[in-house]
């Protein structure tokens, strides 16, 4: 094993001096960002799981609407074939 590797293996990690502030100050900021964006990503998947559960009632509410048109349509050619 080489010296360095030696030392390095023996000693407790600990935070080098040359490591600068702004960088600890960017990886901070980053993580917060992160967080936050992390949270409106949920809230908006949230949302539209909330919004397509609204949606699956659309197709059976237009079936019935049609059925109620076609039955319309069927007296209103009915009364128009009796007026004649």
């Amino acid at each position: 094993m080489s010296e360095s590797n030696h030392l390095s293996a023996r000693e407790p990690w600990h935070l080098d001096k040359r490591v600068n502030v702004s960088v600890i100050a960017a990886l901070v900021v980053q993580a917060i960002m992160f967080g936050i964006a992390w949270g409106n990503i949920e809230n908006r998947v949230t949302q539209l799981e909330a919004d397509d559960h609204h949606l699956e009632v659309v197709p059976e509410r237009l079936a019935a609407i049609e059925a109620t048109l076609v039955a319309i349509k069927e007296r209103l050619d009915r009364d128009v074939r009796v007026a004649k």
